[in-house]
């Protein structure tokens, strides 16, 4: 989620699958800069490792189940 320089995103992004999104996909529902507040809760189990100093977790729903706070989506299937 974010603008597409800062996610990295190679020229080629999902060019097998253009029907599902290619440039922009990261704000553009996103109303002004929303996206710096929406995200991926965190999941699960976390780790730690004491001698890298670096806590592991995951993340999944990456975005908001609010539409109101996010225009231009839908829910439900």
């Amino acid at each position: 989620m974010g603008p597409d320089q800062e996610l990295l995103l190679a020229p080629d992004f999902n060019a097998a699958n253009p029907h599902y999104g290619q440039a922009g996909e990261g704000t553009k529902t996103w109303p002004g800069e929303g996206w710096k507040q929406g995200g991926g809760c965190t999941w699960g189990w976390y780790s730690y490792d004491p001698e890298l100093n670096l806590l592991y977790y995951a993340t999944g729903n990456p975005g908001t189940w609010n539409p109101d706070q996010r225009k231009g989506t839908t829910s439900g299937p």
